[in-house]
């Protein structure tokens, strides 16, 4: 196992579940510090997107994602990739959701958002198998920048902690509705959306390995 992949597994196992509304986890230290000292100061660049329908697709010609690409010029991405392949970490993620990731995809978006983000409630269903958020910045308001949690499409439940190097884990399904609700975002809510998702995905430039599942990549 490697170090990145140890560090996140340790955290998450000495973590408790919440039931309510629907089964998720808030864990804290994700990162070594070093590595997220590096993830912080990626060069991306966050643009001002003035987000009307309040979903992410809006604006998919400026999202980035670590794809080939991104992880060969960053050893930072890379370590994040691999650590999210080691076979530890999959075999832990499918004892907690009691599933099978053999023969999905890892995709890992890095987002910058800034006022005027927000996001409907939604639940993830379909193609993705894993849902977890990432929060990496520690900008003076950003306590306040965590995911929101609904019971339904109209109810809003709770919102998650925003803490740096802190995130939410939850498995998709019909009940795993989750957004962000319009507020105040003074300076840039950095995230990674890590997702396990099937081969169904279309969009195969947003793959940490575009043409091979996991099960080909743990061989």
């Amino acid at each position: 196992m490697n170090k990145d992949a140890s560090h996140f597994l340790s955290s998450w196992q000495h973590t408790l579940p919440s039931s309510n509304p629907y089964l998720h986890y808030f864990v804290k230290n994700i990162f070594r510090q070093e590595l997220l000292n590096q993830l912080q100061n990626l060069p991306f660049k966050a643009y001002d997107l003035d987000y009307k329908l309040g979903r992410r697709e809006e604006f998919n010609s400026y999202r980035q994602y670590f794809n080939p690409e991104i992880t060969q010029a960053y050893p930072c991405a890379k370590h994040v990739a691999d650590a999210f392949l080691d076979p530890s970490i999959i075999s832990f993620i499918e004892q907690e959701g009691q599933c099978s990731l053999k023969d999905s995809s890892l995709r890992i978006e890095y987002t910058l958002d800034k006022e005027k983000f927000w996001l409907e409630p939604h639940t993830d269903i379909g193609e993705k198998l894993f849902t977890m958020v990432i929060y990496l910045s520690n900008d003076k308001d950003s306590q306040d920048w965590g995911t929101d949690i609904y019971c339904d499409a109209n109810t809003y439940h709770s919102t998650v902690p925003y803490e740096e190097n802190s995130a939410v884990i939850f498995f998709p399904s019909e009940i795993s509705w989750h957004g962000f609700r319009p507020r105040a975002i003074h300076g840039i809510r950095k995230t990674l959306i890590v997702n396990y998702v099937t081969q169904a995905w279309r969009s195969r430039h947003e793959l940490v390995h575009p043409n091979k599942t996991v099960q080909e990549l743990l061989a």
